[in-house]
């Protein structure tokens, strides 16, 4: 059987990796434009701030040893359902490969807006634009105009103004991060970004955009440089050539099948049906590698449907904050409880949790900041979500306790505590 992949960023080559696991035979092909790929768009902040070197970018992944071939640098150009083929074009010649299954690994690409002379800008999307920032600030302190605030331009942000240079983030949004944590905890992220060093200015009406300054509403912004970090948009016309359905990505059904047969779409280009049955398109790392595993199962029958609550976990200044499933509705409840990790003589470090519940008692989401690592209290939440956990299980959760490593009572039990209780006053 010949399997053949568009595309070998983080959920194509995954995939590949994890369907070789478990099918030795088949031929598998991936086909990537690029001549750097698998590596992680996650890293590069920590890139640009020498956290991270650039050997460390890349994922560790050998295809030759793993039998996968791959063409690169190659460019998918049209796919041909009807005779099941891909074509694409290498060193200016155009080729064609036969494939009984085909995968859409085609990732996002950034998004741009509409701004009166903002002519080709700086982006922050791909390794190529980090090695090409990196370069243009070296051996200086630069003014930065930041145009977005959210993941990405906060991450790039908060690196720059490590780095010493003269940051300024601009958004229209009311808060940074708007579409992943309530104002509550953005407002906290947001002095934490002013006190490393940055300008946040939201509610920003910006007028025009030129190569040295930006134009508001109420004042002109001088800088060396813009970066424009307003968001990614799925790379989609090739599957609309192709006749395939696509919204704002490529729509797969449960088991990540296209509207086309033999045809499937993972990672940041599909649009998918999340654990809350709602139409979805996600750029998190940890959901594309959900999404890999589960296509690599269902290749060989296992028929896994996917569904993802879609968590996701970044780091500001000395603040990690996460969050996981559904942001407040008006007919969910919710409660946030703010403690010190341990006694205050023995350590300074603090977690405050937010605890998302429906009507039924069921855990829909949550957020957290804290001083310290707090993925494991996120991904905990994270499985609550999906098991459809009640505020009473985790009130109930058994707690380990020693001075020096955790406190008698879990702030997830507390704030799911004080969650019920403001939910038992208005039922």
């Amino acid at each position: 059987m010949n399997i053949v992949i568009l595309g070998a960023g983080t959920s194509g080559t995954l995939f590949a990796q994890e369907l070789r696991k478990i099918d030795k035979s088949s031929k598998i092909i991936l086909i990537e434009e690029s001549k750097e790929f698998n590596y992680s768009p996650c890293s590069l902040p920590y890139y640009l701030s020498n956290e991270i070197s650039y050997e460390c970018l890349f994922n560790e992944a050998d295809l030759k040893f793993s039998n996968i071939e791959l063409i690169n640098p190659a460019k998918a150009v049209k796919i041909d359902s009807h005779s099941k083929k891909a074509v694409y074009e290498k060193d200016g010649e155009t080729h064609s490969i036969n494939y009984d299954k085909l995968i859409l690994a085609l990732g996002a690409k950034h998004f741009i807006p509409k701004i009166e002379g903002l002519k080709n800008p700086l982006t922050f999307s791909s390794i190529n634009d980090a090695k090409m920032l990196k370069e243009k600030i070296k051996g200086k302190k630069a003014k930065i105009a930041i145009i977005g605030a959210g993941y990405i331009g906060c991450e790039l942000s908060d690196s720059l103004s490590k780095s010493g240079h003269q940051v300024f983030l601009i958004d229209r949004a009311e808060n940074i991060l708007n579409y992943s944590i309530s104002p509550q905890f953005s407002i906290i992220l947001k002095e934490e970004l002013e006190k490393n060093g940055a300008r946040v200015i939201m509610n920003a009406q910006i007028k025009s955009a030129h190569s040295n300054e930006i134009m508001l509403s109420h004042e002109k912004i001088s800088c060396d440089l813009i970066v424009v970090c307003a968001g990614t948009a799925p790379n989609i016309d090739l599957a609309k050539q192709a006749g395939i359905k696509t919204n704002k990505g490529i729509i797969v059904d449960d088991y990540l099948q296209t509207s086309e047969k033999d045809i499937y779409a993972i990672g940041d280009c599909a649009e998918f049906q999340d654990f809350f049955n709602e139409p979805r398109v996600c750029g998190l790392a940890s959901t594309a590698h959900k999404m890999a595993k589960a296509l690599a199962n269902n290749m060989q029958s296992s028929e896994e449907a996917f569904a993802s609550v879609n968590s996701g976990i970044s780091k500001i200044g000395n603040l990690v904050f996460g969050s996981a499933g559904k942001k407040r509705g008006e007919k969910d409840f919710s409660a946030a409880y703010k403690s010190s990790i341990l006694k205050e003589c023995i350590s300074k470090d603090w977690i405050m949790v937010k605890i998302i519940a429906n009507s039924e008692s069921e855990i829909i989401g949550c957020e957290a900041i804290s001083t310290a690592n707090i993925s494991s209290s996120i991904n905990l939440l994270s499985l609550a979500i999906k098991k459809r956990l009640k505020l009473k299980d985790l009130i109930g959760m058994n707690n380990c306790y020693n001075p020096m490593l955790s406190r008698l009572f879990d702030p997830i039990s507390v704030a799911c505590h004080a969650c019920l209780k403001k939910m038992q006053k208005k039922l």
